[in-house]
Parts: C-alpha cells; sequence; structure tokens
C-alpha cells in the first residue's frame, strides 16, 4: 500500500467506509426483521412501546442479544414454543441481571464491535432495575 499514489489511497479509503456502513446497514436491516418476524407470530416477550427511558435501553440490549442467539442454529431449528420460552427467559434475565446477564451472553454469541459498543453504554446508562 506504500507504493499507491495518495488518489488511490483516498479511493480505496472511502470505499472501505462505504463497505462497512453498507454491511452496518444490512444487518440493521436483517435484526429489523427478525424482530418484525418474532412480533408477527407472537413470540417477542414485549407488547407496545417502551414506557420509559430504562425501560427502552433494557429492550434494546435485549433485542441485541435475542437476534445473535437467533443466528444459532439450534436456534434456528426450535419451534415456537421453545423460541417463545427462551425469549422470554432472556427477557427476564436481561430485566433482573443486566450487567450479569451481558457477561453469560457475551461467552455465547459473538457481537460485532458496534454491538458490543452499544450495549455498553446502554448498560452505563442503565440503572439496576428492581
Amino acid at each position: 500500500m506504500h507504493d499507491l499514489s495518495p488518489d488511490v489511497g483516498q479511493l480505496l479509503d472511502a470505499a472501505r467506509v462505504a463497505l462497512r456502513q453498507h454491511f452496518s446497514l444490512r444487518e440493521a436491516e436483517r435484526n429489523r426483521d427478525a424482530l418484525t418476524q418474532w412480533r408477527d407470530s407472537g413470540i417477542y416477550p414485549y407488547e407496545g412501546e417502551p414506557a420509559n427511558r430504562d425501560e427502552e435501553a433494557v429492550r434494546r440490549i435485549f433485542d441485541i442479544y435475542a437476534v445473535q442467539l437467533s443466528r444459532l442454529p439450534d436456534f434456528a431449528e426450535t419451534g415456537s414454543r421453545a423460541k417463545r420460552l427462551i425469549l422470554q427467559l432472556l427477557r427476564q434475565l436481561i430485566e433482573t441481571e443486566p450487567v450479569r446477564a451481558a457477561r453469560v451472553l457475551d461467552r455465547m454469541v459473538s457481537l460485532s464491535r458496534e454491538a458490543s459498543e452499544a450495549i455498553e453504554a446502554l448498560l452505563e446508562e442503565e440503572q439496576p432495575i428492581a
């Protein structure tokens, strides 16, 4: 890369940024599609909109981990009733012990850097839910 002219280097950098943005947007679309499908099929454990900022933060953490869990082959092969149970248990764990849940789930799923940073930020602003 040292041999490239500055113009070519800038073009390559711009292309890398554009590709990262594209794939981030595609991942966000897939995540939204999964959540919409769960809502439509009745397995999503929340109803309506969050009542406050704390509930919104908890739900965002839930959504991030739930989508990552759904990418595991075992989850994909599970029936609707079992998925509903898993998602309800995940909800309860995150609502009662968000930091502990994050530690356990981080060992099970590999999050993107962006998802990890989003969860860290949410946990920092999150007060323990009693």
